[in-house]
């Protein structure tokens, strides 16, 4: 997963910019921002996922720092079935 920007000066079209590197045997699934409550930044919130784990045979939800998306998951939170490959969502805020 990774964080890509082609509007930032000094940076060219595409460049990474962050990145979370999910160990081997981890599918990651498609990657929702999340706004942190009360942000003034653009990027002031989390990135939050479901991984499968190959090798486990089990999944998980992860919650990233989109500020630090080199720094892994601050919360990985096994689901009680295996989430399969190509699950799509949408965060809607309540």
């Amino acid at each position: 997963m990774a964080l890509l920007d082609d509007e930032v000066a000094g940076i060219s079209a595409g460049d990474v910019l962050d990145r979370y590197e999910a160990e081997e045997g981890l599918f990651l699934g498609e990657p929702q921002f999340v706004p942190r409550e009360g942000a003034e930044e653009e990027d002031d919130g989390f990135v939050v996922t479901f991984a499968t784990n190959a090798v486990e045979d089990r999944s998980y939800f992860l919650i990233l720092d989109a500020k630090d998306l080199a720094a892994g998951p601050i919360s990985a939170i096994e689901v009680p079935q295996k989430v399969a490959s190509g699950l799509h969502g949408t965060w809607i805020p309540l």
